[in-house]
């Protein structure tokens, strides 16, 4: 570990970028040390992930991404097999971070117009459709990145960039806009009962 910093194989970098939906082509250590906290001799949650190395989404606190014991039963966030991905409403979302960081003004102003969160760094969270496709087909999932590392002009992000007829139509976007609102509205409410302060 040089510097204080571990070393990373690009493979391992690469199975990174896939996992957050950050889908850099280029492979810049320091870029994901700042992105996860990095422990030797664990076990990872994360399929791709090489033996012997543990990574978890890093916001400064020790839980980054949601896991199965972040939602009541009577969520309407129903947590999946792996940490980080949870469904809602039928749709898939990944790397879905935890949200102990934020305020309660914030968590306040999110339950109310279900604005998106933010990480602890106080970057927008945006939800991206994994290779633009639709968040409903069978196959397509959301990915939760931070709004600087999402980008039109990045073709592995958007492999059909803006062109037209590609990517959701107005009818799908609109439904998008929804759900959207109506996911952050949810996960602010159970930020809000975990710490014991929310009320109808």
């Amino acid at each position: 570990m040089a510097g204080g910093k571990p070393r990373l194989s690009r493979s391992f970098a690469r199975a990174l970028d896939a996992e957050v939906g950050r889908f850099n082509s280029s492979f810049n250590p320091t870029d994901v040390v700042k992105l996860f906290d990095i422990r030797q001799n664990g076990t990872s949650p994360v399929r791709g992930f090489e033996t012997g190395v543990r990574a978890n989404f890093y916001t400064g606190a020790r839980r980054t991404v949601v896991d199965s014991t972040s939602f009541r039963l009577e969520s309407l966030i129903t947590p999946l097999d792996r940490r980080g991905r949870v469904l809602f409403d039928g749709v898939e979302f990944r790397a879905v971070r935890d949200l102990g960081h934020m305020s309660e003004s914030q968590l306040t102003k999110m339950l109310q117009t279900g604005t998106n969160p933010k990480d602890s760094y106080g970057k927008l969270l945006i939800g991206h459709h994994h290779k633009q496709k639709f968040h409903r087909h069978n196959d397509a999932f959301i990915v939760e990145i931070p709004a600087p590392n999402h980008s039109i002009k990045n073709k592995v992000q958007h492999p059909f960039g803006n062109a037209k007829g590609r990517g959701l139509t107005p009818s799908q976007r609109q439904d998008w806009n929804k759900i959207k609102k109506q996911f952050n509205k949810e996960r602010a409410k159970e930020e809000f009962l975990k710490r014991g302060d929310y009320h109808e």
